[in-house]
């Protein structure tokens, strides 16, 4: 029984002693080429000409920060009247003229961001990758190898402002007792929200008189929620749906 027992527990540990050497080789293995790789891009990095010129070009370019890519607002209507008759094209135009300080920034960062970026992007097309065979020889690599490390190294920094901003624009209406739920959107791209912020556009005039500063063609995109709430059967009708009707 003392046998059985002594050889249980060296069995045990020749196990473990196993298990973190083949973890060590592991380790071993997948560790040490990122390392050396890491070692091989600090000195391309260090060496090429190209990639000192990138970073000088960086240094040249400051884009403008803006934060969220999108907006969201949603108006809570008080009945399916309301709901169904709502004129979201002047509703959010109307909303965005409200926050005309804030949209007008906006267009303004995105309009500087387009502008330099065109520049910017220009500026890195012209930029000539390393040829000196001597400076790559220094880094232990052929020319070819030299340039497809500065390359890469040279992609991950290239700057990428935000060039782009929407509304989403919503309205919803839930029945008293809620067990009806009604919800779309639109969504104001940033063309839309710069034509209706910026003075000097078409100015559209409705029937009945009046008039705003809406784009020629104008027509936001509607959609339908991906998981719109089920409406009632038709042959139901509820307290709800009467009380709608009374609205």
């Amino acid at each position: 029984m003392i046998f059985a027992e002594t050889t249980t527990d060296s069995l045990s540990l020749a196990s473990t002693i196993i298990f973190w050497v083949t973890s060590a080789l592991i380790a071993a293995v997948i560790i040490i080429p990122i390392v050396h790789n890491n070692k091989v891009n600090k000195k391309v990095k260090e060496n090429s000409p190209y990639v000192k010129d990138f970073i000088a070009l960086n240094n040249r370019y400051k884009f403008k920060t803006i934060g969220a890519k999108s907006d969201t607002k949603t108006v809570y209507l008080n009945t399916k009247r309301q709901f169904d008759t709502f004129d979201y094209v002047k509703k959010g135009s109307a909303f965005i003229r409200e926050n005309s300080s804030r949209y007008l920034s906006i267009v303004s960062s995105i309009d500087f961001n387009k502008s330099m970026l065109e520049k910017y992007n220009k500026e890195i097309k012209e930029l000539k990758h390393t040829s000196d065979e001597q400076i790559a020889t220094n880094c232990k690599l052929k020319l070819k190898n030299f340039i497809k490390r500065e390359t890469n190294i040279v992609s991950k920094m290239i700057q990428k402002p935000q060039t782009n901003f929407s509304l989403i624009f919503k309205w919803e209406y839930t029945s008293p007792a809620g067990r009806n739920h009604y919800s779309r959107y639109c969504t104001f791209s940033y063309n839309d929200i710069k034509s209706v912020v910026e003075p000097l556009k078409p100015v559209y005039t409705w029937s009945a008189g009046y008039s705003e500063n809406r784009p020629q063609n104008y027509s936001p995109k509607t959609e339908t929620p991906r998981n719109p709430t089920p409406k009632a059967p038709n042959k139901v009708v509820t307290l709800d749906d009467i009380e709608d009707l009374d609205d």
